[in-house]
């Protein structure tokens, strides 16, 4: 049975054994579909073995990354419903695999729409019970969002994994900051496959993306892929980007708001339908859209963040080298999510509320919140000090003097990276690095202290570039000296100015209206919020705030010449963090 939306915790942290299969796999039929405008949409739809006449709901899942593959097993997710009693279609959105059209962009306007006529053309076969659940992780659960936003009666609840709420500042842009390592490697592998070109690990040129059935299917597939090969990557459109509401010239009109779900909550909220939606603290930033789409949605919304990379399948809590104590691993997420499913097509999740289930990293702990932040978050100041302190007391006025370093980076298993591709996320000691940055550091804690919620950084300085990349690293110093990175935030110099506070911290436009250049020599206040993050830190350790201007394996260099020289200013300058009290009458990390 179906575990209830409402049970306690223990039901993330320690699933039930996953719905067996209840079917044998059925036939697989690949077709064309007519989509908005005509445009001809490849779907795969795998059937459970049932006798003739049997009605089944659908899962409806859409990606750009070829719904199936030629010579390959079946999109494992589509197999995993297929045998739990679903029609499961697999298909391909506009301008991508077997699908005519053009992809310009992440979802156009025509591609969002198509998922309309989609799911009519589902609910009018004689298979259909006129039951549809949206789902997917990255690309496709990005798509499972926009389904909910053509508020189609017929569709029942989405479980979207690892989505990019916010395009502009989830992924290509945080902080303002070009992910030129994302845009330029992510762009040109999915030209490569609109194209049908897909390599192995090895460089070896993969069969190719399954053609729909029929003795055309091939010729189909060839003229689709012609229709394909004009449009400019999307990484040329990437390039043109410094504001959110940039319109690059090959995007016909559009902006990165227009394809980010966060800017369209009001027809989200209006269809109301259930969410289940799945982060990472350690994907990019999914775990902060996770948050802001919890406070977003008016009601119907679970969401889980786990210390997971992007896809749910690598685990990274910077306390447990060996990663072996946590839950869920990947086929648990998948029967939450086949769960959370089935309740809402049965109607249990009609009087649902908000949650939101988060993973302590350090404690190995799930814990669960009706409201974020927590009520009893307890915001602590640590003000930068004389020689790379950090210290709750401001001290007396001084400068710490950083010429940029642009030859610094963070590796390549960051959080970053396991956004283009779900490769594990690891983080080495950051000692040497360090040694490289401006750094500010804690006493030994005398206490465990819990940090869960949004630091915030504010940096008083000077500079002498009217632009730059301002990167903050939450770190901890372990008593025999490792560095363990926690989280991060960045913010470009020309985005500084605050919009407005929010309950996540100081809000930034990153409107070209907006812009904000620094006067070189001039004092400014350089204030953003860090990725979220829920860890427990031991007795014993050190807090480490460190800064730099450049990430060489991630970020493009900002400005692009030139070499900055910051001058920060002591006392002034400092970092908040959200503390959650462990017991009565004890906040932090006093004693």
């Amino acid at each position: 049975m179906a575990a209830s939306f409402d049970d306690d915790l223990e039901a993330v942290s320690h699933f039930t054994s996953p719905a067996p299969p209840t079917h044998d796999l059925g036939p697989l039929q690949g077709v064309y579909v007519p989509a908005t405008d005509g445009t001809k949409t490849a779907l795969d739809i795998l059937f459970p073995q049932a006798p003739p006449g049997t009605t089944f709901s659908t899962i409806l899942m859409m990606t750009r990354y070829w719904r199936n593959k030629i010579g390959e097993d079946l999109y494992k997710w589509q197999t995993y419903f297929a045998e739990r009693g679903f029609v499961a279609i697999h298909g391909d959105v506009r301008g991508t695999g077997a699908s005519f059209g053009e992809w310009p962009y992440h979802r156009s306007r025509l591609e969002t729409l198509d998922f309309s006529p989609i799911m009519d053309w589902i609910i009018a076969q004689p298979w259909s019970d006129g039951r549809i659940a949206g789902t997917g992780t990255s690309y496709s659960a990005n798509t499972a969002d926009w389904m909910a936003e053509r508020n189609h009666p017929a569709l029942k609840a989405i479980v979207p994994r690892y989505s990019d709420y916010d395009p502009y500042t989830d992924v290509y842009f945080p902080g303002g900051v070009p992910n030129a390592f994302m845009g330029k490697t992510w762009g040109s592998r999915v030209k490569d496959l609109d194209l049908n070109i897909k390599r192995d690990a090895q460089g070896n040129l993969a069969p190719g993306c399954r053609p729909v059935d029929g003795p055309d299917g091939r010729e189909m597939l060839q003229a689709a892929i012609e229709e394909h090969r004009p449009v400019p990557s999307v990484w040329e459109g990437i390039q043109e980007i410094t504001y959110r509401d940039d319109q690059p010239s090959t995007w016909q009109g559009a902006s990165m708001t227009d394809f980010g779900i966060a800017a369209h909550m009001d027809r989200v909220n209006e269809a109301g339908v259930p969410t289940q939606n799945w982060a990472g603290w350690m994907d990019t930033c999914t775990a902060n859209g996770a948050i802001r789409r919890f406070l977003d949605l008016k009601a119907r919304v679970q969401v889980i963040i786990g210390p997971w990379g992007h896809g749910g399948s690598s685990i990274f809590d910077p306390l447990d080298p060996d990663n072996n104590k946590i839950d869920p691993q990947y086929h648990a997420q998948q029967a939450r999510a086949y769960n959370f499913i089935q309740e809402s097509l049965e109607g249990k999740t009609q009087t649902m509320g908000k949650r939101l289930n988060y993973f302590t990293c350090g404690e190995q702990r799930w814990k669960t919140t009706q409201v974020w932040p927590l009520p009893q978050t307890y915001y602590e100041n640590w003000y930068f000090g004389p020689n790379h302190t950090l210290s709750q007391t401001p001290s007396a006025e001084g400068t710490d003097t950083y010429p940029v370093d642009f030859t610094v980076g963070s590796g390549t298993s960051t959080r970053w990276h396991t956004g283009q591709d779900g490769s594990p996320v690891f983080y080495p000691d950051r000692a040497e690095i360090d040694k490289r940055l401006l750094c500010y550091t804690t006493s030994p804690l005398e206490q465990d202290v819990e940090i869960t919620g949004h630091p915030v950084v504010s940096i008083s300085l000077t500079s002498t570039s009217p632009d730059g990349a301002f990167i903050a690293y939450l770190e901890l110093v372990a008593p025999d000296g490792k560095v363990s990175y926690l989280t991060e935030g960045q913010l470009r110099g020309i985005h500084r100015r605050v919009s407005h506070h929010s309950v996540l911290g100081p809000q930034h436009t990153f409107l070209r209206e907006d812009a904000m250049p620094l006067v070189p020599g001039e004092l400014a206040e350089i204030t953003f919020v860090l990725n979220p993050l829920s860890v427990l830190v031991p007795k014993g350790y050190c807090i480490r705030l460190a800064l730099a201007g450049a990430d060489v394996d991630v970020f493009a260099r900002v400005p692009a010449v030139g070499d900055p020289v910051w001058e920060v200013r002591l006392g002034e300058s400092r970092v908040v963090l959200p503390v959650i009290p462990r017991e009565e009458g004890v906040y932090g990390f006093g004693s």
